[in-house]
């Protein structure tokens, strides 16, 4: 499956596209103008020669030309909406599905996401991305709406385009190859470490802030690069249970407005891709530093950690195999504590092939969380546990695709408890 790097990336391609369309359009406007035409001289010559013809016959209907100025008013409509260089591109994503579970876990029919992004066409240069999410919480079963993606960029050459806004934190592979479209990703749910924020993740899988990407060519390959900084998060939505403790339930939040520690988040990422006989092979480095404070149920900061995060990926991608491993290393500092620095580390490998329109696969992830560090002892999500997921994919069109995924998750620390659960899902993309 091709990656999703920030879609604006292919508006060059969609807007070749669209150029085609608008070329076949005024190509079918202008047959269409040609048959009213002739029905018209032939309704005239029937007129004429009535006494010859059988109406019934010949004469042409009344609902037969009301159909063709119909079409030729709908495509020229489309064309002045579509017309020019300038637009607005739109497409999205639909999953919906069902799940059955063991201890506690959500079961029953789900709607899960409707996303749509929008790449205007500003120009040569200036790209925009825009991501509008609606999706329903498996905790609370409302509909939340969020902003995903919101980001104008400008490129300098092929080689360097800079952002600035709302972007997915380029760290790894799976966070910016695989958004919020189900559709595009071969399993059903992320590797659990890498979920969004609001779903219990552990780094921020978005950031407010200013981002600088490119590739350039090294060898018979190209070395791509992700440099960006932005706003810290912080932990929030914690339920302490005294004065002075940590929370335990926060979720990391990504500051879209300020940052509230003044303390950025920096970080980089760089892959080589190979081509030739090692062609769909990617190898990378990544890493991330921030400032993190963790506040209580009364927006009191109760700990503050430097989270350092390094490590790296690794992925093979050809139209029949799918390889994905990514690992990270902790390294975070206790800030207000002075519990000093303390390790962990998070990771997961997955492998698919597809035979056909089938494509089954198997994930195992794993992570080991020192629940020492107040970082992750403050998040939700921060508990160490392992997961198997066995699932199978079908593509009822390039577009369409049912998916069914067995999971089996053990937690490993907090509460040494094991889950197991069913997830069907029927994603698609327009």
């Amino acid at each position: 499956m091709a990656p999703a790097v920030a879609g604006a990336d292919d508006t060059a391609a969609e807007l070749s596209a669209l150029k085609a369309q608008l070329e076949q359009s005024r190509k079918l406007i202008e047959a269409l103008s040609a048959k009213v035409d002739q029905l018209e001289a032939k309704a005239a010559a029937t007129t004429t020669a009535a006494s010859n013809v059988t109406p019934a016959a010949s004469a042409p209907s009344s609902s037969e030309f009301g159909q063709l100025q119909q079409q030729v008013r709908d495509l020229a409509s489309g064309l002045s909406r579509r017309g020019g260089s300038e637009g607005l591109p739109m497409h999205g994503f639909i999953d919906v599905g069902y799940a059955e579970s063991s201890r506690g876990q959500p079961k029953g029919a789900n709607i899960g996401h409707l996303d749509f992004y929008l790449t205007p066409q500003l120009g040569p240069r200036v790209k925009a991305l825009v991501e509008l999410n609606f999706e329903v919480g498996e905790d609370t079963g409302t509909v939340g709406t969020d902003i995903e993606r919101m980001q104008l960029g400008y490129s300098f050459s092929d080689n360097f385009t800079l952002w600035l806004g709302r972007f997915h934190t380029p760290y790894g592979y799976w966070n910016t190859a695989f958004h919020h479209g189900a559709q595009i990703q071969t399993a059903v749910l992320r590797p659990k470490f890498l979920e969004f924020e609001d779903g219990g993740g552990i780094l921020p899988a978005h950031t407010v802030g200013l981002w600088g990407t490119g590739r350039l060519r090294l060898g018979d390959g190209r070395i791509e690069y992700d440099l960006y900084a932005g706003n810290g998060a912080r932990i929030i939505d914690g339920m302490s249970a005294a004065p002075g403790s940590l929370p335990r339930n926060g979720q990391l939040d990504i500051n879209l407005f300020s940052d509230d520690n003044h303390s950025l988040e920096v970080g980089g990422t760089a892959a080589y891709v190979f081509s030739g006989s090692l062609d769909g092979l990617r190898l990378g480095v990544h890493a991330l530093a921030m400032g993190v404070n963790a506040y209580d149920a009364g927006n009191v900061a109760q700990a503050k950690s430097r989270l350092q995060m390094f490590g790296g990926f690794a992925v093979y991608q050809t139209d029949e195999w799918e390889a994905l491993a990514e690992f990270y290393e902790f390294r975070n500092h206790d800030v207000f504590g002075g519990s000093g620095t303390h390790g962990s580390w998070a990771g997961y490998a997955q492998l698919a092939r597809s035979f056909g329109q089938w494509t089954p696969y198997l994930r195992a992830e794993r992570t080991e969380l020192d629940q020492q560090d107040v970082y992750f002892a403050a998040l939700d999500g921060g508990g160490s546990y392992m997961r198997g997921a066995l699932g199978l994919r079908y593509d009822l069109t390039p577009a369409t695709a049912l998916k069914l995924e067995l999971l089996r998750t053990l937690a490993t620390d907090r509460e040494r408890e094991q889950s197991n659960q069913v997830r069907f899902q029927f994603a698609t993309r327009f």
